[in-house]
């Protein structure tokens, strides 16, 4: 199958069906924009890889995206550990 002319149609079917973003998604959009703005620019600005996800994680723990008992379980702070090394 090399040509999908019906691809864009179904595509925006399916996002219609998803309807508007919630506000979790667009807090969620908004901390990560902001963490990945301070990984690449942060630099420049005294502000380090770590302290940058610590602020994006805060933004989601402030607002209640992401919960605290959530975060004390063992996947979250791997994953956390995880991206505070890159």
């Amino acid at each position: 199958m090399k040509d999908t002319p019906d691809a864009p149609k179904e595509a925006k079917k399916e996002l219609e069906k998803l309807g508007p973003l919630s506000l979790d998604e667009k807090i969620t959009a908004g901390a990560f924009a902001v963490t990945v703005g301070l990984w690449i620019f942060g630099g420049s600005i005294g502000i380090n890889a770590v302290a940058a996800a610590l602020l994006g994680l805060s933004i989601l723990l402030i607002t209640n995206v992401v919960k605290w008992k959530d975060c004390l379980s063992k996947s979250c702070l791997l994953t956390h550990a995880k991206m505070t090394s890159l």
